[in-house]
């Protein structure tokens, strides 16, 4: 009995590993990029995450190449914020 309970916890779990996935996807499938006059605002997925900069904080941007290293989503590298969904090129915001 106890091998029949032990499934029925593991085909649960799966259960919970196949919401967890869905959600992260849903919030970070494509990252969307509006600029304006005043303000750099970035949008993940459906829009519950999102970030506004204000044009006056950037002082110059480059394009960039970022490493396999770096990951996508949003993290602190050492030199500023990534903010990326997929493939590794992306803008530096100084």
């Amino acid at each position: 009995m106890r091998k029949r309970k032990r499934l029925k916890n593991a085909k649960k779990f799966k259960g919970n590993k196949d919401v967890l996935f869905f959600l992260i996807e849903t919030l970070f499938f494509s990252l969307t990029v509006t600029v304006d006059g005043t303000s750099i605002r970035l949008i993940f997925g459906i829009g519950v995450i999102q970030k506004t900069i204000s044009v006056s904080e950037v002082l110059s941007c480059t394009i960039v190449r970022n490493s396999p290293l770096c990951g996508w989503g949003i993290r602190y590298i050492g030199e500023g914020w990534l903010y990326n969904v997929s493939g590794f090129n992306g803008f530096r915001k100084h």
